[in-house]
């Protein structure tokens, strides 16, 4: 969908317009990035793996349930058994926001209904200012969360009750957002360094826009 085309689908009803937004690689821009080298710097320990190889195989489990996804990598080359320094490490990192602050201030202050929405665990300290600064109810965490699945993206409109039809969601994942639009949500790709335009592949149906970075989400919400 072009850019005008969407602006003016989702302006038509304004007052409805809702964001659901990926924390990590997403409102965490660099977190994706943090999460694959953290990883890998763990595997490494273990087994010398090639860091072009190791990030193919990250990229393929980044949307399923975390817990499964550590377990399938760990189980895949013979790692069970450090399943516990690697869950560890991974919860260790941290989530730096800064980048995404004008946009969920603008969000706030245009009353547009912003949720935040992740695979990680609801307890850890990085979603704490979310949650304080736009409420519980607003920030969805959970590990059974399966990004490649369109129900659970439906079972994420129903909690949320947002409009579908003037629902816009960011990721940067293009299977979580193949799942997210089978699902009848927009979408938008939020590139960064772990996951690239040329991520989308030839069928670019499932994205209906692409940001670089806040700056080009801020300005496009803008418009609306």
């Amino acid at each position: 969908m072009c850019r005008s085309a969407l602006i003016n689908k989702l302006s038509a009803h304004s007052e409805n317009l809702s964001i659901i937004a990926d924390f990590d690689g997403v409102l965490a821009h660099d977190n994706t990035k943090r999460l694959l080298d953290t990883c890998y710097q763990v595997v490494s320990r273990y087994h010398s793996f090639d860091y072009a190889i190791f990030e193919s195989m990250f990229k393929a489990l980044v949307p399923c349930p975390l817990s499964l996804s550590v377990d399938f990598l760990l189980k895949s080359i013979g790692l069970t058994h450090i399943k516990q320094e690697l869950v560890e490490a991974i919860l260790d990192v941290g989530g730096d926001i800064t980048s995404a602050m004008d946009f969920v201030n603008y969000c706030k202050s245009a009353n547009i209904s912003l949720y935040v929405l992740s695979s990680g665990h609801a307890h850890a300290k990085k979603y704490q200012f979310l949650i304080e600064y736009l409420g519980a109810s607003r920030v969805i965490a959970t590990t059974e969360l399966s990004k490649s699945n369109p129900l659970d993206y439906a079972r994420v409109i129903d909690q949320t009750g947002v409009d579908r039809e003037f629902c816009l969601y960011i990721d940067d994942c293009p299977a979580a957002l193949n799942s997210a639009k089978l699902a009848g949500l927009n979408t938008a790709m939020m590139t960064n360094e772990v996951f690239r335009r040329t991520d989308i592949g030839i069928n670019a149906s499932y994205v209906d826009q692409v940001f670089d970075d806040w700056n080009g989400a801020l300005s496009f919400i803008a418009e609306i």
